[in-house]
């Protein structure tokens, strides 16, 4: 992706309809980069200078974020269970099977994550390696929101027909979304 970045910020990609699949799971992206610049950023630059009782209030507010950041997991698990079999289908397989496994390691680092921050957060000695696994999950994230956006959505929109998008857009209320709820109920 590194290699190909240029190229694909140039790509222009036709804009959704409301509720569709896509455009849902685009939404739910705003919603993640929503809580990392206004929850989770701002809770690191606190805990980075914080002192005393100050520290206890950033941690608070650093968990508060990457808890509700828990609710990828439905998001990843849509993408995974409705969309990628489609894709494998049509014989795509490489797309699908690099991303489960980044979105796997995601799953991974946010709970290592919380779990850092719970048990070593208030240590002082600490501080810089919790900075550092806040930062590097923030950066998998935002790099997991841009391959979705610039390659699997097109690469989606161009294979899937209006009936698969359908069964993926039935199905997805079992699962759940991130975040947020679709504002429409789109039809094929």
């Amino acid at each position: 992706v590194s290699v190909f970045r240029e190229a694909l910020d140039q790509i222009e990609h036709a804009e959704e309809t409301p509720g569709h699949p896509v455009y849902t799971f685009k939404k739910e992206n705003r919603e993640v980069e929503k809580v990392i610049e206004e929850k989770i950023n701002p809770a690191i630059s606190k805990y980075k200078t914080a002192q005393g009782e100050e520290v206890k209030k950033a941690i608070y507010e650093m968990l508060e974020g990457l808890n509700l950041l828990m609710d990828l997991d439905k998001h990843y698990s849509r993408k995974e269970n409705l969309v990628f079999p489609y894709l494998e289908k049509y014989g795509i397989t490489g797309p699908p099977s690099v991303m489960w496994g980044i979105d796997d390691d995601i799953r991974d680092e946010l709970k290592m994550t919380i779990r850092n921050i719970k048990d070593l957060g208030e240590d002082e000695e600490q501080k810089d390696y919790i900075i550092n696994e806040v930062e590097l999950l923030i950066k998998m994230i935002t790099e997991m929101i841009y391959k979705e956006e610039n390659i699997l959505f097109p690469m989606c929109l161009d294979t899937l027909t209006e009936d698969e998008w359908g069964q993926i857009m039935e199905q997805s209320s079992e699962i759940g979304y991130c975040l947020i709820e679709p504002e429409y109920q789109w039809k094929p």
